[in-house]
């Protein structure tokens, strides 16, 4: 009898550790929501916060100030989630189209102020707005107030994108209407090739004749320049077939 008892005893013990285990998750799976609403909701808040400056700011001269990077007006502004991949993009870009292209960019990563204001400033004093395509993109506020800042201001907006986010293209340009940012079109997308010299050159001159900019010189391989984008158009259209 004593040991059936015990037996007993034991059973509900270990039921009730595991309710308490569960309860301890399902606290835990709560409060990690609210910390992320909470965090969603603080960087709305600063997003809209800083836009209202801004306007304000080039509603009323009086409140203008110097520039937050210089030199205060840029070629491209470069509008990206900020993670791994679009850090590794930018870096690459703003190198081939600084130092080989001779085209300024604005991107966080080489400015000294990175505050949301200094953000605003580079959108609107940049001639195009050169936007990575991520599956995040249109989910971040910052993104979204660096897009909406853009299209306010009539800016070229460019979109790129790696072969590994193709499938994402057509649901992003629908995602974008339905959140107001129409107008961006899928025919402005440039893939991203970057496997060769020649496929990265093509790839810089179609994202600089996206942005209308004057047209970077022809190959001089005797209609290279022409096989190149051709193999560029082939390479995109089977990757977006796998």
């Amino acid at each position: 009898m004593e040991e059936n008892a015990r037996a007993v005893a034991e059973k509900y013990e270990a039921k009730l550790e595991e309710e308490r285990r569960r309860l301890a998750e399902a606290h835990q799976e709560e409060k990690r929501i609210l910390e992320e609403q909470v965090q969603a909701a603080t960087e709305q808040a600063q997003a809209a916060k800083v836009y209202l400056e801004a306007n304000r700011r080039k509603k009323d001269p009086t409140r203008a100030e110097e520039f937050r990077n210089p030199p205060g007006h840029w070629d491209v502004f470069f509008s990206y989630h900020q993670n791994a991949k679009g850090k590794e993009v930018g870096t690459k870009l703003h190198s081939k189209l600084t130092h080989e292209k001779e085209i300024t960019v604005w991107f966080d990563q080489e400015m000294q102020d990175k505050a949301q204001d200094a953000m605003l400033e580079g959108v609107r004093n940049s001639r195009a707005f050169l936007l990575l395509m991520s599956e995040d993109y249109l989910n971040r506020p910052f993104c979204q107030m660096e897009l909406r800042e853009a299209l306010v201001n009539e800016k070229t907006v460019v979109v790129i994108y790696e072969y590994a986010d193709q499938s994402l293209l057509g649901q992003f340009f629908k995602d974008a209407t339905k959140m107001g940012f129409g107008g961006l079109g899928d025919e402005e997308a440039v893939p991203l090739i970057f496997n060769s010299p020649s496929h990265s050159e093509v790839t810089i001159s179609e994202i600089i004749s996206k942005c209308n900019f004057p047209a970077a010189a022809p190959s001089q391989q005797d209609g290279g320049g022409e096989q190149i984008q051709l193999e560029l158009r082939q390479q995109s259209a089977c990757c977006s077939l796998q």
